[in-house]
């Protein structure tokens, strides 16, 4: 079955859950840069030559933006193959919008660009262990859509023969984009999606979490944050 056919049926399956003891592939998301403001997943500021870059002004990242990885947790004998998301960025309040660097695509932007204009690093995209990504269409719907009000994209590796087996965890995708700030608490969905595999254990599709909400502590708790008990619990794999 070509891979283009898998995407399709990853597109149709996305509702699918089965049991995380029984899954040979999970999602998690790992915070990697915050500009939010009493954020308190531990992630560190986007860097002063990111904000400085001329091709994406500091006003943007600078305000209450965030980044997020999409990983992959494989067990023994495991490979990724396909994956698709359907985030409206309305799932992160009225206000919410993602970023999109004007030299960047719907795939990990080279090292050479991002050297060049380093908030392009912070994109919105897919990707694979290689950067070896197939785009195959749409998620849900038959429109694909990476851009400020959605990511709508089913994906999949173009080197499964290359790509490592498990166990082993790598990034498949980047979410960079803001919250409104009068919704902190809003209601996001379950899930974004589904990971999928083809070798070891199961190969039924895996939901994608919702990305964790942004907490920001009242007053009284900074000085607890300080002492290390205000810490936000990220939940993990057992």
């Amino acid at each position: 079955m070509s891979l283009v056919k898998r995407l399709s049926l990853a597109a149709i399956g996305l509702a699918a859950v089965t049991s995380a003891a029984n899954a040979a592939i999970q999602a998690n998301w790992v915070n990697v840069a915050s500009m939010v403001p009493g954020h308190t997943t531990g992630a560190p500021a986007y860097s002063p030559g990111v904000l400085a870059d001329p091709s994406s002004p500091g006003a943007i990242l600078a305000g209450n933006y965030e980044t997020w990885d999409l990983q992959v947790q494989l067990e023994a004998g495991d490979k990724w193959t396909v994956a698709g998301l359907d985030v409206p960025a309305t799932s992160f309040g009225v206000g919410g919008a993602y970023y999109n660097s004007a030299f960047g695509g719907n795939t990990r932007p080279s090292a050479a660009i991002v050297g060049a204009f380093p908030a392009t690093g912070f994109d919105t995209y897919v990707d694979s262990f290689t950067g070896g990504v197939n785009v195959a269409g749409a998620a849900t719907g038959t429109t694909l859509q990476m851009d400020a009000a959605r990511v709508n994209v089913a994906w999949g590796t173009n080197n499964v023969a290359g790509d490592p087996a498990g166990p082993t965890t790598y990034t498949i995708a980047r979410l960079t984009f803001v919250r409104d700030a009068a919704h902190w608490v809003q209601t996001i969905p379950l899930n974004f999606g589904s990971v999928f595999s083809t070798t070891g254990g199961s190969n039924a599709p895996q939901p994608i979490p919702a990305i964790p909400r942004a907490i920001v502590p009242e007053p009284t708790s900074l000085a607890l944050a300080s002492l290390g008990l205000g810490a936000l619990a990220v939940r993990r794999r057992k």
